[in-house]
């Protein structure tokens, strides 16, 4: 089971405003209609951006993704 900080679910909530397809590693939140999905390496890395949230970390980048030698 995931925590979510207020920071996180705001960015939830902002992107699904904008239109953005979301991946939570969760399980359906009560008021977010989302579910836990697994990303395939392929599409992270034609991903034009990437973040992740945490609770430490209100937002974070992410500069690259390695995957079997190939940086992105």
């Amino acid at each position: 089971m995931a925590l979510f900080s207020h920071e996180s679910l705001e960015v939830i909530d902002i992107a699904s405003d904008r239109g953005y397809k979301l991946f939570l590693k969760a399980h359906v939140l009560s008021h977010v209609n989302w579910v836990r999905l697994r990303i395939p390496v392929e599409e992270l890395m034609d991903a034009d951006e990437v973040f992740c949230t945490a609770n430490a970390v209100a937002v974070a980048s992410v500069d690259s993704i390695t995957y079997q030698g190939k940086r992105s």
